[in-house]
């Protein structure tokens, strides 16, 4: 049986390491016996990591067997290359230990903030699937969808 649990971004903006308690936890939760940790994603919302990618990788860099993850990556708001580009740097960097949770969000305002329509974050979310499964599994492809275009 494997078990996860998610932490917190603890913040002490007058730490020299302002986020040392949550790596703390990371560091026991390793300690411990559990496989993974995950960490939410919300933009503008106390508490919240309005960048777990970046996060992660942190703490991925400071253990050495803890899968990382994130618990909801709210996808369709981002966009799915740089995203399946930064998901990738984190699974080399950590030797695998990575884990993409996604999720459509809640809140209308991330999506206007980032330029993207809350309607249709159904649509989204599936092409963005679409996307990552893609250019993780070929090398070189192009994509012609409703809101994404590329080639490669």
């Amino acid at each position: 049986m494997k078990f996860s649990t998610t932490i917190p971004a603890l913040r002490d903006p007058g730490a020299s390491d302002p986020f040392a308690q949550t790596f703390e936890l990371a560091r026991i939760a390793e300690e411990s016996g559990f496989d993974t940790v995950t960490i939410g994603h919300h933009h503008f919302l106390p508490g919240n990591q309005s960048d777990p990618l970046t996060f992660l990788t942190a703490v991925a860099m400071r253990t050495t067997t803890l899968r990382v993850g994130t618990g909801i990556f709210q996808l369709p708001i981002h966009n799915p290359i740089r995203v399946a580009e930064q998901v990738a740097t984190i699974d080399q960097l950590s030797n695998g230990r990575i884990s993409l949770g996604v999720g459509m969000g809640w809140w209308p305002l991330e999506y206007d903030v980032h330029g993207s329509n809350f309607r249709q974050r159904g649509a989204r979310m599936e092409e963005a699937l679409q996307i990552l499964r893609l250019v993780w599994g070929e090398e070189h492809t192009s994509f012609d969808g409703r809101f994404y275009q590329f080639r490669s």
